[in-house]
């Protein structure tokens, strides 16, 4: 039997019943205990409330490897349920580690604070070392999105610089989320919430065309008539300037060197 056929018996019980009326009522900073499930009974009783409340839920664990095992079973247990359970991707460097960037994880980053932003339906898991990384607000993430249509104007210059300082990463090729290239009048950018790139044809400083390509072959997919453009990162880079005046400011004269 198919897991999800048994969360929708348990959704349908009168105990389940009881609990989403308890979480329906529970407000903002107000904590809901339960207490009284079970070690084996506890995934099975949270896929049936999601399935039943259908809002964006948070889930925190302890470690990564408890993140991982949660997300496939709620995935299994929600299976056929329109709901995406999704595993928070962290970042495996220590803080202040000099290390690259993972533009890959970062744009799943941002696609997932954009559907929470949006309260979309749905279920994030995440270690409680994700809740230590820098996000942008949901503020910072909607100021750094835009809309391009076909027919707009379009400052090339200006929108270059625009991209580079949200984070984006000038390349020849555009192959992953977060690159941008120029050629002539041809500007390729892979935004996050993409599966393809996206290619803007220009005619003088007008957008004549918008179309999907594959970052493998570089072909045109598909002509669009709208994209979405959302930042790459998912801590706002246009602070940055302000966060190193902050730190200029600190005392650090009894550190050693």
């Amino acid at each position: 039997m198919a897991l999800s056929s048994l969360i929708r018996d348990l959704a349908a019980t009168p105990e389940l019943g009881q609990l989403s009326e308890r979480v329906s009522r529970v407000r903002a900073a107000r904590p809901l205990s339960v207490s009284d499930v079970g070690g084996a009974a506890r995934l099975a009783t949270v896929a049936a409330l999601i399935h039943t409340v259908r809002v964006p839920v948070l889930i925190i664990t302890s470690r990564q490897d408890v993140a991982e095992q949660v997300t496939a079973t709620l995935a299994e247990y929600l299976d056929g349920s329109s709901l995406d359970v999704r595993l928070w991707p962290v970042s495996e460097s220590l803080p202040y580690e000099m290390v690259p960037i993972d533009r890959d994880a970062s744009a799943r980053r941002v696609e997932i604070l954009q559907s929470l932003h949006q309260r979309e339906p749905s279920v994030t898991v995440a270690a409680a070392r994700a809740m230590t990384q820098m996000l942008s607000s949901p503020g910072e993430l909607s100021a750094q999105s835009f809309t391009l249509k076909i027919g707009e104007q379009l400052d090339v210059e200006q929108f270059l610089s625009r991209m580079l300082s949200l984070g984006y990463q000038m390349v020849k090729l555009v192959r992953e989320p977060g690159q941008i290239s120029r050629r002539g009048g041809i500007i390729d950018i892979f935004p996050p919430s993409e599966s393809y790139g996206i290619r803007l044809d220009l005619f003088g400083d007008e957008i004549d065309s918008l179309r999907h390509f594959d970052p493998e072959t570089q072909r045109s997919i598909e002509r669009i008539n709208q994209i979405s453009i959302r930042p790459p990162l998912e801590h706002a880079l246009v602070n940055r300037e302000s966060s190193v005046t902050e730190i200029r400011k600190l005392d650090t004269s009894d550190l050693r060197d």
